[in-house]
């Protein structure tokens, strides 16, 4: 496999409301393997549902940038993960 034909994936801080829930469905849309975080996953359930059912590669993580304890937990859930969608690009919005 060759390095164009990795996945890209992206951490969207803010996935909740606003320019994050956007960002996020548009980065997923466009192909990128999309970490869509918040610091309340709960209020981000309806990207997960939109997510879903179009079949995007979405997945929320809680992330609250406030607390170091969270942001460990952050990149350990998204790098626990990254080889097995082979991505070769990583981006932080």
């Amino acid at each position: 496999m060759n390095e164009r034909d990795r996945q890209k994936a992206a951490v969207v801080t803010g996935s909740s409301s606003g320019i994050g829930y956007a960002t996020s469905l548009l980065l997923a849309k466009s192909g990128f393997y999309t970490y869509a975080s918040a610091r309340n996953i709960n209020k981000s359930a309806s990207l997960q549902t939109i997510a879903d059912a179009e079949r995007l590669p979405l997945k929320l993580i809680q992330l609250d940038v406030a607390d170091d304890s969270s942001v460990e937990d952050a990149i350990t859930a998204v790098f626990s993960v990254i080889d097995a969608y082979k991505t070769s690009r990583f981006f932080l919005l």
